[in-house]
């Protein structure tokens, strides 16, 4: 046996070229792997934000509804001791009842419109596969948003008008008239009126800024699900094979267009035979076109129901 006849030990580690591939498919079915496990926990990192945004307005609704409703129930003519009878108000008394009575209504509304923001949220966070979804809320919290800047203009407005006509009209709401005042009117003490009043509005301020964090996160959960259907789309191939087919026949079209400009004294037999084979394979990218919306959405619901499973 001559020396070029003995196996060479190294050959024991070489690998054929479906082995080599096999390997680098296993390989790049991890990476995938691993990405969509990191697309996941970001997904949901972003989610259990938006649940808490959520219940943060719940929670800011319901103590703004209830401090509404002990102050209508506990003053009805707005300041503690304003010396007017409940059950036999004269007409200045009567008149002050009605415009407290406004304020605390406005202040209501937008105690409401909170909790319906935050039922919103709740319904993107079930419904968070449909872009219309997100859209929809999107557009409900903006429109939240500048519901809440006409109910606080508002609310200004008349507290300012109620004011200044129970400061002329009134002689024990002079000594009233300090800013706690503004929206902490049931509680007797100045100091807590002033506390109560500073709590509210850093919770008025805080529903605005969730309101604009709630409109950035769902538009990046919206972004990132979509992109997560793009990337289980094309790690099943699905995309490849479109891109592919639309390629297939832009390359057709350009071809049929440069053979009939480069030929145009070409025998009508040979263009003939040349259009029969481009509308064979105009035909064939039709079908590879249907095949690929088929298996789209049979793809499309085998997602979905892992997701919900998941």
């Amino acid at each position: 046996m001559s020396l070029f006849d003995q196996k060479s030990p190294l050959k024991d580690l070489e690998i054929s070229h479906e082995q080599r591939y096999g390997l680098l498919d296993v390989g790049k079915a991890s990476y995938n792997r691993q990405e969509e496990l990191l697309h996941k926990k970001q997904l949901s990192l972003f989610l259990l934000r938006l649940k808490r945004i959520a219940q943060l307005l719940l929670a800011f609704s319901l103590f703004i509804i209830l401090n509404d409703c002990v102050g209508l129930s506990s003053t009805p003519f707005y300041f503690p001791r304003v010396g007017c009878n409940l059950l036999e108000p004269n007409h200045a008394c009567n008149t002050l009842k009605h415009l407290s009575s406004a304020l605390y209504i406005i202040e209501m509304s937008g105690g409401f419109l909170l909790a319906a923001q935050a039922s919103g949220i709740y319904y993107f966070l079930d419904n968070q596969q449909n872009s219309k979804t997100s859209a929809n809320v999107r557009n409900l919290t903006k429109a939240f948003l500048g519901l809440y800047i006409i109910i606080v203009i508002t609310r200004i407005i008349l507290f300012t008008q109620l004011l200044s006509w129970a400061q002329n009209e009134i002689p024990n709401t002079q000594q009233e008239s300090n800013f706690g005042v503004f929206l902490g009117n049931f509680v007797e003490t100045e100091a807590l009126q002033i506390i109560v009043t500073l709590l509210i509005l850093l919770s008025i301020i805080s529903c605005f800024v969730l309101s604009f964090l709630s409109i950035r996160y769902i538009t990046i959960v919206d972004n990132m699900t979509h992109n997560q259907r793009n990337h289980k789309l094309r790690y099943y191939g699905i995309l490849g094979q479109l891109e592919q087919a639309k390629s297939f026949e832009l390359q057709m079209s350009l071809m049929n267009k440069s053979h009939q400009e480069q030929n145009p004294d070409e025998s009508s037999s040979v263009v003939a035979n040349f259009d029969d084979n481009s509308n064979r394979n105009v035909k064939y990218q039709q079908q590879v076109t249907g095949n690929f919306n088929r298996f789209s959405e049979k793809i499309l619901e085998e997602l979905k129901v892992s997701d919900s499973d998941e």
